[in-house]
């Protein structure tokens, strides 16, 4: 399937593919484009998992400081979506509840103890 062109290409002959990279058609969708869509390299999705951990471990740490229960978060679904990008990989309650929750409380215990 060709990415810019949204077509089926049969891939078995690479003169096939040759034919259909050089058509009029694919190149000028391509120009259209004007993004060379490349393929995201391991090390680089490893950095936003561990980017998105992080937020969500600040979000939960936050909830806590202020004394907001985590079950509130559902509420705050609208919100969060309206004015934050990417808000939706943030979990539901029960999920930060029972992953984040013990991560969060194991950082503030460890620094607790540093200090």
């Amino acid at each position: 399937m060709c990415i810019f062109c949204n077509h089926k290409v049969e891939w078995e002959k690479k003169s096939t593919l040759i034919d259909h990279l050089k058509s009029a058609r694919h190149s000028g969708i391509k120009m259209k484009s004007g993004v060379i869509k490349m393929q995201t390299s391991l090390p680089e999705i490893v950095k936003v998992i561990d980017k998105k951990q992080e937020m969500v471990l600040d979000f939960v740490e936050m909830m806590l400081q202020c004394n907001i229960p985590l079950e509130k978060k559902e509420k705050m679904n609208s919100w969060l979506n309206k004015y934050l990008t990417n808000s939706g990989f943030i979990p539901s309650s029960e999920a930060l509840r029972k992953t984040y929750l013990p991560k969060s409380w194991k950082n503030t215990e460890w620094n607790l103890k540093k200090k």
